[in-house]
């Protein structure tokens, strides 16, 4: 049943980056909320929220995006918030573990409206839809749920339903009302939890903490906010998805439990040398965490041997002349032939990824085409950045060719591998 949604739900997925669809099911992790209906809804996806069956599982899944480079936009003790750059956009990622969850059906008692009531369970690969989810979704009605953790964030979330062509009735405004005065707020770190949802952005910017936390307290510093610029698209508080921050940056306070969730989930560092290598010992840019903050976290270090690293593969944009035989777009006698060894002393531009955004012009060069190169660690230079220099190489293959029919204004590569 919903094959359609099911084949959407994975192309999307995978778009995200390789092998992620495979790492969900293995862990089977559950996907659910503001993804699902999108799908059903046929509107645009900004966000995947994941969560998990056991902690085991959340450890594997963020092992994985760590080695898959995605940057950190927030952490928490209830939540990870990964950003990935995707068609000149920024798409969030959320790994959700406040509480770990046997079913879909578990993880909806916890949400505020039956319209996101829709799940993806990777177990067995097949949507969990509550009952009033589609007919919800199909009249645009906003039912509120009782149970729901955070009702201030329901609250707030009214608004952005309206936006989208979303009513609620009387009734259900009420009940929101109801449970939000239900509440015991009665130290700071409660009031984070409620008005900072799932996304843990620290009270401490609003809010003078050095002060009881009572009624009074709370109301003054939110009357010296300007208008609700802050609040009104929940720009900081409530969905951390401001991309006008350093992505790279966590919260201080969260430090030690992210270091300590990376070194449980068995992340190294891998190195040959200067260079830096994944567990597939491919070779990778500059680990994300400095050696000396590894160090301090006794996360291991780990030295591999030249010989164990054996052949690097490398990148290169070249012109293509045949199908054998291409040469440099800097020096034209410079001649690149499958399975022809180069030497160079003065050496090679290379890139060591050839899904890296290369920065090279020649990427968009009439007749340009990648090409895939074999080296050893002891011929490598890295230069800056992603730019490498080889000393010696050989050419293997070509990886992305040129689309012939294009107009010859910019090249349309179609991938061999």
């Amino acid at each position: 049943m919903y094959q359609r949604e099911i084949k959407h739900l994975k192309s999307y997925i995978n778009s995200y980056s390789s092998n992620f669809y495979d790492c969900l099911k293995k862990n089977e992790c559950i996907i659910a909320g503001g993804m699902v209906r999108s799908i059903f809804t046929n509107d645009k996806i900004n966000d995947i929220d994941i969560y998990f069956r056991d902690e085991k599982s959340l450890l594997e899944v963020l092992a994985y995006f760590w080695e898959e480079r995605k940057y950190t936009r927030t952490i928490t003790d209830k939540s990870i918030l990964l950003t990935v750059p995707k068609d000149k956009q920024i798409y969030y990622i959320q790994l959700c573990f406040f509480k770990y969850f046997d079913s879909p059906e578990s993880i909806f008692e916890t949400y505020d409206f039956t319209n996101c009531m829709g799940a993806f369970d990777f177990k067995d690969e097949t949507y969990v839809l509550h009952e009033y989810f589609l007919i919800d979704n199909l009249q645009k009605r906003l039912v509120f749920n009782e149970k729901t953790a955070f009702p201030i964030v329901s609250a707030l979330r009214v608004d952005k339903y309206k936006k989208r062509g979303y009513g609620i009735s009387k009734k259900d405004f009420v009940k929101i009302i109801v449970a939000c005065n239900n509440l015991k707020i009665d130290s700071w770190e409660t009031l984070e939890s409620h008005i900072g949802g799932m996304y843990g952005k620290s009270v401490s910017d609003v809010f003078d903490t050095d002060k009881t936390c009572n009624y009074e307290n709370i109301m003054e510093a939110l009357n010296l906010l300007e208008s609700d610029v802050e609040f009104g698209e929940m720009s900081w508080a409530f969905s951390g998805f401001n991309v006008n921050v350093n992505i790279d940056k966590n919260e201080e306070k969260y430090e030690d439990f992210y270091m300590e969730l990376l070194k449980k989930s068995g992340y190294v560092i891998r190195k040959c040398g200067k260079f830096y290598f994944d567990e597939n010992l491919k070779m990778t840019r500059n680990p994300k965490i400095p050696e000396t903050e590894a160090k301090e976290y006794d996360i291991d270090i780990i030295e591999i041997k030249p010989e164990d690293v054996g052949i690097v593969k490398i990148y290169k944009y070249v012109k293509k002349i045949d199908d054998t035989t291409f040469v440099s777009h800097w020096k034209k006698t410079f001649v690149y032939k499958l399975g022809v060894p180069i030497v160079d002393h003065l050496g090679i531009y290379c890139y060591i990824d050839k899904e890296e955004n290369h920065t090279f012009k020649y990427i968009n060069y009439k007749d340009s085409i990648l090409i895939e190169m074999e080296t050893t660690i002891d011929k490598l230079i890295h230069q800056n950045s992603n730019i490498y220099l080889t000393r010696e190489c050989t050419p293997i293959r070509i990886v992305k060719d040129i689309v012939e029919d294009h107009d010859g204004t910019e090249p349309i590569f179609k991938c061999f591998g």
